[in-house]
């Protein structure tokens, strides 16, 4: 983080298997939606990933599912003080099967590989800072989600009222 612009919007996605085709397909989705907010605001984000195992990253950054910095965090010390979920196995896959089957026919349509090497249980999530500060913290409620576009313009849109109001503060 200390490479990147203290303006800048700093977004980190935590993933949870490189080589799963649900992981792919959200990479991408949220890779794209980035480059989409970023245009419509015109403002900078820096988008870096963090994963827990090497575990088919190298193909995963061959296929450019992800327009980031991929770090890996063995031992998943980030995920575990950010208090990131993990499954509960099969108990969670009630709730979300229309999703997930949803997501992977979709993810299989783009041809998007899969297998189920890994850690199965851990969840992902995103973080969003801005000039060292924590604007935003969520976790996965479960395997296919994925921070919505909404959720990213409500965040800029706390922080450019929070620097207009400072600059009219400094004006007056």
């Amino acid at each position: 983080l200390s490479s990147t612009n203290k303006n800048d919007y700093i977004i980190i996605h935590f993933f949870r298997r490189f080589g799963w085709s649900i992981c792919k397909y959200l990479a991408k989705d949220l890779s794209e939606m980035i480059e989409t907010i970023k245009k419509e605001c015109h403002i900078q984000i820096n988008l870096i990933g963090i994963g827990i195992e090497m575990t088919d990253y190298q193909s995963f950054k061959d296929e450019g599912y992800f327009n980031g910095k991929i770090y890996i965090n063995e031992g998943k010390s980030l995920y575990k003080n950010l208090n990131l979920k993990k499954s509960k196995g099969c108990c969670d896959l009630y709730g979300m099967s229309c999703r997930l089957f949803k997501i992977a026919s979709k993810a299989k349509e783009k041809k998007m590989e899969n297998n189920l090497k890994g850690d199965k249980l851990q969840y992902g999530g995103e973080l969003i800072i801005k000039n060292d500060v924590v604007l935003l913290l969520r976790s996965q409620k479960d395997p296919t989600d994925l921070i919505e576009k909404e959720e990213i313009f409500k965040v800029i849109d706390e922080v450019k009222k929070d620097e207009w109001g400072d600059y009219i503060k400094n004006v007056i």
